[in-house]
């Protein structure tokens, strides 16, 4: 492939940033990060996956070391039961002179009030914190927009020192040391095939978090060119027997092979898969924060699958089974969400034939016949359409599932499943449906006004479960 020719201008406006940027940091250095009388903490106190804690944690200690700040961690373990995500106790994950400098108690994180991590860097970074500004609070999390200026002015292998320098367990020290043995070959390529709770449970029921997922049609395609190309190609994931069925029919490694069994619990085997993910060329998936992690260790953007290939390859592959020996391994579940992504792909990308995206959306209810999820986005754009009847039967039929709550569930949860889709019930609910009225009375982007006025036609409906009726007249 032609190495792209950038314009002169390009590359004087870029050596005039880093210039900027050595200047800011020789005028920091100038600057006292702090002073007897002040204090500035980075904190982390977020409650989700492994993957999404560390990179709050990661990028806090980042700038706590380079502002010399405090770093405080608020830590508490995920439930045992949870298949999906078990993250162990601050004991299991940090060593104890760690947790003793370092994390705090959830009451205690209460207590912090300060500003986004992308305020401060917007006011202070990279010129530094100035003690006379008083205590500051920031609260760490992934910087959004400034990741690429932090690795010019402190080095590319920032976030890797400093992951590396937090105070983990003995036992995950271990499970790291672990992940540097396996021979994997250079310029290998890992591919995470995310599914979990949002391909296989209750977050299937949304749309927030399918991002976060690489469809296994899309994974196999890209794997299959990888390999073609003569790449070595790592696949890790929680479906196994998938996993394995994908990286046999490609040539390619299954990265649980490469565990060494002595890693017997979910944290020792994540940070083995996150080490070894790290020592790849490239991270490929959707948005998974576990894959982020791995490539921010790396110094690498991660590589979205589902941005790979151009509209119309990502969706015909997305719609077309994959090699016969990946597709019988796939359950209806994974083959749904595939269906439901071709779908998604048309309503987000193209949302001027959005008609287009019934099709898929039919063949993914085949296949996940209890998805009320996929039944109401399918409704949405039937009255988009003005298939004013047919929606509002398949929104009256929502309304009767028990499971996970159905329509209130889809219409009140705090994720807000549906409300990407909610604007394509407004002429419906102005031409008169009473049922898109319903759905327009949770709209969360709607003005009080606008929700109390589609309540009060809502509370017409004579088929109104009491729950529902009980959250209208809340509104």
């Amino acid at each position: 492939m032609p190495t792209k020719c950038w314009p002169a201008r390009v590359h004087i406006y870029c050596a005039l940033c880093r210039l900027l940027i050595f200047w800011k940091r020789r005028s920091s250095a100038q600057l006292s990060p702090s002073s007897a009388a002040s204090t500035l903490t980075f904190y982390a106190d977020r409650t989700d996956g492994l993957g999404a804690r560390l990179l709050a944690v990661t990028w806090g200690k980042v700038l706590a070391d380079h502002y010399g700040a405090d770093l405080a961690i608020s830590w508490s373990g995920m439930a045992a039961n949870n298949k999906y995500h078990a993250t162990e106790t601050a004991e299991d994950i940090f060593s104890p002179a760690f947790i003793e400098n370092n994390i705090i108690a959830s009451a205690s994180a209460d207590k912090f009030d300060g500003i986004s991590m992308n305020e401060f860097l917007t006011r202070y970074f990279p010129c530094g914190y100035i003690g006379s500004a008083g205590d500051l609070r920031v609260r760490a999390d992934r910087p959004t927009g400034y990741r690429r200026n932090i690795r010019l002015a402190l080095g590319n292998d920032a976030f890797a020192r400093a992951f590396h320098d937090i105070g983990f367990s003995e036992k995950v020290k271990r499970a790291l040391d672990l992940s540097r043995q396996p021979e994997i070959g250079s310029g290998a390529v890992a591919v995470h095939l995310r599914a979990g709770d949002i391909v296989n449970d209750v977050f299937r029921l949304m749309d927030t978090f399918a991002g976060k997922v690489a469809p296994y049609r899309l994974a196999s395609a890209f794997t299959a060119e990888q390999r073609a190309r003569g790449k070595h190609v790592i696949l890790f994931g929680q479906d196994d027997g998938l996993g394995r069925a994908m990286a046999k029919a490609h040539g390619a490694l299954w990265a649980p092979d490469l565990m060494p069994q002595e890693l017997a619990t979910n944290s020792e085997r994540a940070f083995f898969d996150v080490g070894l993910m790290s020592r790849c060329s490239k991270v490929v998936s959707g948005t998974s924060d576990f894959t982020q992690l791995a490539a921010a260790i790396r110094g690498r953007r991660l590589t979205r699958l589902d941005k790979y290939w151009s509209y119309s390859n990502t969706l015909k592959i997305l719609s077309t089974p994959a090699a016969p020996a990946v597709d019988a391994a796939a359950s209806n579940l994974q083959k749904a969400f595939s269906y439901w992504s071709a779908a998604r792909l048309i309503l987000w990308s193209k949302p001027k034939h959005r008609a287009g995206a019934l099709e898929y959306l039919d063949r993914a209810l085949e296949l996940d016949p209890d998805n009320f999820f996929y039944t109401f986005v399918k409704a949405a754009v039937l009255y988009s359409r003005r298939d004013t009847a047919h929606a509002d039967a398949l929104i009256e039929y929502i309304q009767s599932v028990k499971v996970h709550g159905g329509l209130l569930f889809l219409l009140t949860n705090v994720n807000a499943p549906v409300a990407p889709y909610l604007p394509l019930l407004t002429d419906a609910a102005r031409n008169g449906s009473t049922w898109a009225a319903l759905c327009l009375a949770f709209d969360p982007r709607g003005s009080l006004e606008a929700r109390k006025a589609h309540a009060r036609k809502a509370l017409s409906l004579p088929s109104l479960t009491p729950e529902l009726r009980e959250r209208l007249e809340g509104v």
